[in-house]
């Protein structure tokens, strides 16, 4: 099987639901803070999970999102994050060109 690399990557759950030996399910933050009680049932902890990863998402504004260069949708990591892979692995033709002076100010390098 081939590997689309146009397809974004997977959110990766910042929470997650771990079993307990003999105690039952419990739900984990990131920093692996526990987070509401343990419960014997793991269908209860994933919703959990869900609901408290959703309330982060939209804290971080990540979700679908317009590309800024060609306006197709695609799961957005944040605010930071405007373009689709698509049009963040294109080229632009420019941007290898240009090189730092001394000076530190940035300019386009003559053309040969």
């Amino acid at each position: 099987m081939t590997k689309d690399c146009n397809l974004p990557k997977p959110a990766r759950m910042a929470f997650r639901a771990e079993h307990l030996p003999g105690k039952g399910y419990a739900v984990f933050d990131p920093e692996g803070a526990m987070c509401g009680r343990i419960t014997p049932f793991r269908v209860q902890a994933e919703q959990l999970r869900d609901r408290l990863q959703r309330a982060a998402d939209l804290k971080a504004k990540r979700g679908p999102r317009p590309c800024l260069s060609c306006s197709t949708e695609f799961a957005s990591e944040g605010i930071h994050h405007r373009l689709c892979n698509g049009c963040r692995g294109r080229s632009d033709g420019g941007s290898m060109t240009i090189a730092a002076t001394s000076s530190g100010k940035v300019r386009r390098a003559a053309r040969a």
